[in-house]
């Protein structure tokens, strides 16, 4: 089902560059220590979930979950490719694979994990897999007078093919199942909009960081699918803070959100973890 050898370099574009004073922004991004603005996180996952949909077929939208952990900066003059290889499933799973985008000098941009839980299992996210652990934080809050379990105002999205358009010409995904029609009726979204759904979610007011947030970027984004993301089709999308804390180089606030259709059935949850450049007090 799933294949160990390399996929072919290739290059990304960075399609946020003109969000000024974000890690998108060359300014922005050197100011804090980076060669150039960084490519976005939901690019490299683009690259990623095209190959997964290769290797898993239509099943990866009806019960595919995916871990990734952002792990060193991608620029636009870097050649990287994704990375799939065979591991053994845990319990529940019908297949598991590990997933990786890898630069020519062997550094790896993103790593985890991805696989499809058995047909008639519950489909459990990869945070409360066997051996995952919540992140500890080193000590101090980021974001006081924010608990952790506060929910934020929920909203309702409905979809277009044009969304996901310039990321799929990216990596040269011209599959009909995401413009014109699917094995599902009509069009789907690509996984990768998922962190374009509920990452940038905030309680009632915003938050309050402390210190401010300078430039946030992607931690983890962890994903469990239970069905196919429609296009034209309204979805609700509820979200809350699940993580926050410190790292040793940066703060960190973790989303998680649920995505459910018109008649209450959930079609995805997800969390995404977001860091900005702080040091614990």
């Amino acid at each position: 089902m799933t294949t160990t050898t390399p996929d072919q370099w290739r290059r990304a574009r960075n399609l946020s560059a003109d969000q000024t004073g974000s890690i998108h922004d060359d300014d922005q991004a050197r100011s804090l220590g980076f060669q150039a603005a960084l490519i976005g996180g939901s690019i490299t996952c683009a690259f990623a979930v095209e190959r997964l949909v290769h290797c898993f077929g239509e099943a990866w939208h009806e019960r595919g979950f995916l871990k990734q952990a952002f792990i060193a900066p991608l620029y636009e003059i870097d050649d990287f490719r994704v990375l799939v290889g065979d591991l053994d499933p845990d319990e529940g799973d019908e297949a598991l694979v590990s997933v990786a985008l890898e630069k020519r000098d062997g550094g790896r941009v993103t790593a985890g994990y991805a696989g499809l839980t058995a047909a008639a299992g519950p489909g459990v996210p990869p945070w409360e897999r066997p051996g995952e652990q919540p992140s500890q934080s080193i000590g101090g809050d980021p974001l006081p007078g924010v608990a952790v379990g506060a929910e934020y105002p929920t909203y309702t999205r409905t979809l277009t093919v044009a969304e996901s358009q310039s990321r799929r010409e990216m990596t040269g995904d011209a599959s009909s199942w995401y413009a014109e029609r699917s094995p599902w009726g009509g069009p789907v979204m690509p996984s990768f909009q998922y962190m374009l759904l509920g990452g940038g979610g905030a309680p009632e007011g915003g938050f309050r960081a402390d210190p401010p947030i300078r430039a946030g970027m992607n931690g983890t984004f962890q994903l469990q699918q239970f069905g196919p993301l429609m296009i034209g089709e309204p979805y609700t999308i509820a979200g809350s803070l699940a993580e926050k804390g410190f790292s040793t180089r940066s703060a960190y606030r973790t989303n998680e959100f649920t995505v459910t259709d018109v008649g209450g059935r959930r079609v995805a949850i997800a969390r995404q973890k977001a860091r900005w450049m702080a040091s614990p007090r």
